[in-house]
């Protein structure tokens, strides 16, 4: 899908603006443009929406240095939105764990932080994080749901590696394939991690798995924020 030369951006917007009564020429040049600036990301799927757009209403004749500045602004958007589209793999970075979380809150000064990598195509999850501060000694974790934020679940999706000298701070992970409807859950953000002691046996710190709409994902990924790639 990827790898669109000029000719076929030209052709798209012709075909699909050619009402709008502007010359040949001006749509070759936007095409030529939109290519120049994108690259082989370009997937004419993802910006059918894009097609006419009030950046085309300026005036056709001059005004090179503007529109190449819109241009740039879009063919960013255009670029992120191909990344989200075709995108297999989504990585959810800075999942913040304490004690105001779990319901009810625990008034724990312990906290915790992870990242999730979700494979949109297989199910698999990678969780890794670190948690410090515990009150009493670690006992597991897990992920739970479906939940949302203020709710419980009971039900454990799958459980945490926990590695600890300690047993009041350490690190943590796990590598799971998911079924269907624990996938929706964690995709819906209903998820949570829970880190257990033995204080707080159902959960001293928890953090909600926040997995932004489709459509924040590109604002999100352009940002830096969260992480998105296509499988190889």
């Amino acid at each position: 899908m990827f790898g669109y030369d000029s000719w076929n951006v030209w052709q798209f917007f012709w075909s699909s603006d050619e009402q709008d009564g502007r010359s040949e020429g001006f749509w070759a040049e936007i095409a030529d443009q939109i290519v120049t600036i994108t690259g082989d990301l370009l997937d004419l799927s993802d910006i059918c929406v894009l097609a006419p757009v009030p950046m085309f209403q300026m005036e056709e004749a001059g005004d090179h240095g503007g529109m190449m500045g819109v241009l740039k602004a879009m063919c960013v958007s255009v670029s992120v939105c191909a990344c989200v589209s075709h995108a297999d793999v989504i990585q959810i970075g800075n999942i913040g764990l304490d004690g105001f979380q779990p319901v009810p809150p625990t008034g724990s000064l312990a906290t915790g932080t992870a990242i999730m990598t979700i494979d949109t195509d297989t199910r698999d999850i990678h969780v890794e994080g670190s948690f410090e501060g515990l009150g009493s000694n670690v006992l597991f974790g897990h992920l739970h749901g479906p939940a949302d934020i203020g709710q419980i679940s009971p039900i454990i999706i799958f459980a945490l590696v926990i590695e600890s000298d300690t047993l009041r701070s350490g690190t943590f992970h796990a590598d799971a394939r998911v079924s269907q409807f624990q996938f929706n859950a964690i995709m819906d953000s209903r998820t949570y991690l829970n880190i257990h002691s033995t204080d707080f046996q159902s959960g001293e710190i928890r953090g909600q798995v926040i997995i932004p709409a489709p459509g924040a994902l590109g604002m999100l990924a352009g940002a830096g924020v969260i992480g998105l790639r296509r499988r190889r």
